[in-house]
């Protein structure tokens, strides 16, 4: 019984050092943000759109992230949405 407490204690705190993760000198990430979305709004049937009044759209946004080197990096974020998604784009035309 007393090994056993022994061997987690030590476990225990040996144990985050030993899952600290290491990052890359360099290369190549990308992460995302996906959504979607259903509306339904009588502002969809006036008017330029004169459509149905629901609709579902989706919105992705990618954050690419170029390690070069210990000190230097270069990242951005790109966005690709639906028409209509947000709710301005509601009473325009499609």
């Amino acid at each position: 019984m007393k090994w056993n407490l022994l061997f987690w204690l030590v476990s225990l705190a040996l144990g985050p050092e030993l899952l600290i993760a290491q990052e890359a000198n360099a290369g190549f990430d990308l992460r995302a943000t996906l959504s979607g979305q259903f509306a339904a709004s009588n502002i969809l049937t006036e008017a330029p759109r004169s459509g149905s009044p629901a609709t579902a759209g989706f919105r992705s946004v990618f954050y690419p992230t170029w390690k070069l080197g210990e000190h230097w990096s270069v990242t951005g974020a790109v966005q690709f949405y639906s028409r209509p998604y947000f709710f301005k784009s509601f009473s325009t035309q499609g």
